[in-house]
C-alpha cells in the first residue's frame, strides 16, 4: 500500500519574516518577509496566519529580549 506524504510548507518562519512580525519593519531585501515592495504593503493576511502559527514562541523570545514589558508589533496589530 502506497504511503502518503505531505510537505508542511510554510510551517518555519525565517528571520525576516520573525522580524517583521516582532518589529513591523519590512525586510530591506525585496522578496524576502511579508512586504510586497511592488504594491507598497505588507501582506497581513499572511502575517496574521504566521502570528497565530508562531505567536507562543514569538513572545516568549520578545520577552526574554526586551522585558520591559511591551508587546511585539504583531501582538498589537492582530491580538487587539
Amino acid at each position: 500500500m502506497a504511503t502518503v506524504r505531505r510537505r508542511t510548507r510554510g510551517q518555519a518562519l525565517d528571520e525576516y519574516r520573525k522580524e517583521e512580525l516582532l518589529t513591523g519593519e519590512p525586510c530591506l531585501l525585496a522578496g524576502l518577509g511579508f512586504y510586497d515592495y511592488s504594491a507598497g504593503k505588507f501582506d497581513l493576511e499572511a502575517m496574521r496566519r504566521a502570528w497565530i502559527r508562531h505567536r507562543e514562541a514569538l513572545m516568549a523570545e520578545w520577552q526574554a529580549s526586551q522585558g520591559d514589558g511591551s508587546l511585539p508589533w504583531a501582538a498589537e496589530m492582530f491580538d487587539a
